[in-house]
């Protein structure tokens, strides 16, 4: 029999496999790459076995993937959006614990309960439709958390700006529709439940909420660029970096910025090292710091508002991870951190110059390469201790 689940479950079907062919065709997959694709077939075999089952009635055991092959779902969108914000992540035989409950549920079905009683009574139950939905808020609580912890550290750690392309707030977006989804589902099935109802009319709510899922998930995944700039693959020499935006992913930010007395400006670039309290600074590390303060200092890349790690890497012929291990050990500092104090003096020189003296505050932090109003004033606080306006006014008072 045709009807509004099976027009949208066959809708459903030919968008996830279509979705799922995509992806399969890309010419260099990852890991997340390869989450999505398996998500998508699921989320196919689920649409497939609905349509079967209003077709042919009982087929498959077809109402078995209505109450459990939904449960997957949030292990994959929690999967996806973790190797999706590290790529260099390597997958982890551990991960598959994710399907554990869903794997115990079928197991119980088809070894317990199969001849006792129907799937529909099973599956479709209050208790096991509240452990679903519960499931679906943990997952979706897991990927806000995973996407919180992401943006601090990976902002910190790789790019010196903060774009919205590389925050990934659209795995937000879908975690919601997700949660929303299921949310329907089990409003629908405790209606159904306690009514005595069996209404397809309700029954197809959470069909087209799992189609804009489906869509929404294709969409923004062909849409979404590389998170790093002229991003590789990893070599050996650079495992132990790998291994430090895997940690700093994995643990939420939490060092403060710090409040620096005002200095001369000559005096306040983050350059200098104590060697006292560095042992480990040998007079090659002193070198490429050096290296990497001169170049900053003369070439002034930090005016480049999407400058990355990768470009000051390529420049100065120096691996990432030793970058980033020479300003995390020895300047105290992360590459954002680094960059901004660059520009925050950089700023702080043309506030004062006359030549400047047309362009407002902002278009000055613009062009010194900040790319966000709140970032400038957020930084030039914590380094002066004042606004951007106060320390002008304070500053223009002396040159006076």
């Amino acid at each position: 029999m045709i009807n509004n689940i099976t027009i949208f479950s066959y809708i459903g079907l030919s968008q996830a496999l279509f979705s799922a062919f995509l992806f399969y065709t890309k010419g260099k997959k990852k890991t997340y790459d390869r989450i999505l694709i398996l998500w998508l077939l699921t989320i196919a075999l689920r649409f497939f076995l609905i349509a079967t089952e209003q077709v042919h009635g009982q087929f498959f055991d077809a109402e078995f993937s209505i109450g459990l092959i939904p449960l997957t779902f949030g292990p994959f969108l929690f999967l996806y959006t973790k190797y999706l914000s590290d790529p260099s992540k390597r997958f982890s035989p551990y991960e598959l614990l994710h399907f554990a409950p869903f794997l115990v549920l079928v197991s119980i079905y088809f070894i317990v309960f199969k001849d006792q009683f129907s799937i529909q009574a099973f599956a479709l139950s209050i208790s096991i439709s509240t452990f679903f939905l519960i499931t679906s808020i943990i997952y979706t609580v897991l990927v806000f958390l995973w996407l919180q912890r992401f943006r601090n550290s990976i902002k910190m750690n790789m790019f010196s700006y903060d774009t919205t392309s590389n925050r990934l707030f659209w795995l937000n977006y879908i975690s919601v529709i997700y949660v929303v989804t299921y949310i329907i589902y089990f409003i629908t099935r405790f209606y159904s439940a306690f009514a005595g109802s069996n209404s397809k009319d309700l029954e197809v709510i959470p069909s087209i909420g799992l189609m804009i899922l489906t869509y929404s998930v294709s969409y923004f995944s062909i849409k979404q660029p590389n998170l790093f700039k002229h991003e590789s693959e990893f070599n050996e020499d650079e495992e132990p970096y790998r291994r430090m935006i895997s940690d700093t992913v994995n643990q939420q930010f939490t060092k403060p910025a710090a409040v620096v007395t005002e200095k001369p400006i000559e005096q306040n670039l983050p350059t200098e090292v104590n060697q006292e309290k560095q042992p480990d600074l040998t007079p090659e590390k002193q070198k490429q710091i050096e290296k990497i303060n001169q170049y900053m200092a003369e070439q002034k890349p930090f005016l480049n508002p999407e400058l990355t790690l990768m470009d000051l890497s390529q420049n100065l012929n120096i691996p990432k991870h030793q970058i980033t291990l020479l300003l995390n050990n020895h300047l105290g500092k992360n590459f954002f951190e680094y960059v901004n104090e660059f520009r925050i003096e950089e700023t702080k020189k043309r506030m004062i110059d006359p030549q400047y003296e047309h362009l407002t505050l902002v278009a000055i932090a613009y062009e010194c390469g900040f790319n966000s109003k709140s970032t400038f004033n957020t930084f030039f606080k914590n380094a002066t201790g004042l606004t951007p306006t106060e320390w002008r006014k304070e500053n223009k008072t002396k040159e006076d």
